[in-house]
């Protein structure tokens, strides 16, 4: 019998490992609601019970033969299927981040950039980018008020209750929150030119900072439809990809890179931390950063105020 995924992490754990400060595979997290600090293992995070778990496996049957053609993989589809119920978590995610989990790696240990100028490593890292933001719980909790106020106008609607009726079960069945997502995280390929367009249409660069200040989130790439990204990778390095018409940079048009290498003051520290604060319901990286942020925050407001 095939033992079942239970946990299923919408950040990946090799991710979240990068920001362990002093024990392996243990995090600082700042809970933002109950406004509480705890050392947690990076298994318990970001994470949720059959999160990615279907019971309609055709529309992934599709998808699978689609592939097949286009690559012409001349895989056995049902075979695949029955060996891995959770396809979804068990093979489409762990080869994401199997794959990606080697790059960045590499990232961080060369230390210098050259990596993040290859044309498969952007589009690889583009598309792990993208699969962070489509994956995630934020998403999903979007697509369920989307989902939520449709149904609500649908109630409102003067269709004959019938029609309605089979209009509902329809909608329910092919375009609930949980289908919405899986699909959408699913299907790099439609994407893939557009991502290498967007790739080779930006600067890359390794942001290194002496300090440990950076930290990431249960959210890590929410700001993913804006045209600059800062991903952090560690306590102290991050990817920034820009734009290279200045007109269209936002939050770091006055930062200089120097052979692929970005190097940030306070205050673009803080703007990427900030990014990360935005839309996430928890913090993760070295306590004490992430309580030096909230104070130049909470600054901030008052002075506004």
């Amino acid at each position: 019998m095939i033992q079942k995924v239970k946990k299923q992490h919408f950040v990946p754990r090799f991710y979240l490992n990068n920001f362990s400060v002093r024990e392996k595979q243990k995090v600082d997290v700042l809970f933002k609601d109950q406004k509480h600090f705890a050392k947690v293992n990076t298994k318990s995070i970001c994470q949720k019970q059959y999160f990615y778990d279907t019971e309609d496996n055709e529309w992934i049957r599709e998808w699978l033969k689609k592939l097949d053609e286009v690559y012409n993989l001349q895989m056995n589809i049902e075979e695949k299927l029955e060996k891995n119920p959770q396809y979804i978590e068990t093979v489409f995610l762990n080869s994401l981040e199997t794959d990606i989990s080697k790059i960045i790696k590499q990232i961080i240990k060369d230390y210098d950039g050259r990596l993040l100028q290859d044309k498969i490593v952007k589009v690889k890292l583009l598309i792990f980018i993208e699969n962070l933001y489509l994956r995630g719980d934020s998403f999903r909790n979007k697509l369920t008020n989307i989902h939520n106020q449709t149904l609500e106008f649908l109630d409102k609607s003067k269709i004959s209750s019938d029609k309605m009726m089979k209009f509902k079960d329809d909608y329910n069945r092919n375009y609930n929150p949980k289908t919405s997502q899986l699909k959408a995280m699913m299907n790099p390929i439609k994407n893939l030119n557009h991502l290498r367009y967007k790739g080779e249409q930006c600067d890359w660069s390794l942001v290194v900072i002496k300090s440990k200040d950076f930290f990431t989130s249960d959210n890590p790439t929410g700001h993913f439809l804006m045209n600059e990204i800062c991903l952090p990778l560690s306590l102290n390095c991050a990817i920034l990809i820009r734009p290279k018409n200045i007109r269209q940079q936002k939050f770091f048009k006055n930062v200089e890179t120097n052979n692929y290498i970005t190097h940030f003051n306070e205050k673009e520290i803080f703007i990427s931390n900030a990014l990360q604060d935005d839309a996430s319901s928890i913090l993760i990286g070295e306590k004490s950063s992430i309580k030096k942020f909230n104070n130049t925050k909470n600054w901030i407001n008052n002075y506004k105020a």
